[in-house]
């Protein structure tokens, strides 16, 4: 019965239940993008923490807020906390000192600054992110596919993908079997470049190996025959309202870049 299941569920649109998630990849691309280049152009700390509060909530419905909370947190740890240090020495004569460090003096100006350029950062990656938690990388090309894409293309992109995440699982096994054999891995950063050393060789053999057991894959598979090919997934059509959404985030990104050049914002 269970394989009976397994087999039906491939026999219709692949759906989760959740309206947002099943969104046509290329619409989802469209809202991210659009979402992503209007906080860049705003460029406002308090409209910053506004669309990341509402991407946090999307998350939450989505129900990825976990792993939606790792990658912001650390695009602002890295990137957004960087920038606001760098506005702080750029920009630390003007304005008023709110506070002093060490005496090392702190504006408003400065820190005004430094969270407009970190909340430009983190509200473009902000629906990025969320993007790619939320929409396979086989459900994007296929749907790039049906738009008119090479099928060589669409799997140069998922492989290319795929290769990331699959090079990510295999260097932590490596990393793994060299600790077991007695090599030093933790430590200052001087011990980890070192640790990396033994790992670069096993790394770069393990991904000739899987490049070339997708080539043989998809070879077996008559992947360069001229025919159309065929998909085990099968994509929900787009429904009418999603056209209008995209067109809507559209419109919104349009009309931020007429307000922008007016000079209003």
């Amino acid at each position: 019965m269970d394989n009976e299941k397994f087999i039906d569920s491939f026999r219709g649109y692949q759906t989760t239940g959740n309206w947002l998630m099943d969104l046509n990849p290329l619409t989802k691309l469209n809202i991210a993008l659009a979402t992503g280049f209007i906080s860049m152009l705003v460029r406002d700390w308090k409209f910053g923490i506004v669309v990341c509060v509402i991407y946090f909530l999307i998350a939450a419905y989505v129900k990825k807020l976990k792993g939606f909370t790792k990658s912001f947190m650390a695009a602002f740890v890295v990137l957004g906390l960087f920038t606001v240090f760098v506005r702080l020495i750029s920009n630390r004569g003007e304005g008023n000192v709110v506070f002093s460090i060490l005496g090392w003096n702190w504006t408003d100006v400065a820190l005004q600054k430094g969270f407009d350029m970190a909340f430009f950062i983190v509200g473009f990656a902000g629906p990025i992110i969320l993007f790619f938690l939320t929409t396979p990388m086989k459900d994007l090309t296929y749907a790039c596919e049906k738009k008119g894409v090479s099928a060589t293309v669409s799997y140069v992109i998922l492989v290319s993908f795929k290769t990331i995440t699959e090079l990510g699982k295999s260097a932590s096994t490596i990393l793994d079997s060299q600790k077991s054999r007695g090599i030093e891995t933790d430590g200052n950063v001087f011990v980890r470049i070192k640790a990396l050393l033994p790992i670069i060789s096993p790394l770069a053999l393990s991904a000739i190996s899987y490049t070339e057991e997708k080539t043989i894959a998809m070879d077996a598979r008559a992947f360069s025959v001229t025919t159309p090919h065929t998909h085990l997934r099968e994509l929900k059509p787009s429904a009418g309202y999603e056209k209008w959404l995209g067109l809507f985030f559209d419109l919104l990104l349009v009309g931020t870049v007429v307000i922008k050049i007016m000079g209003i914002i």
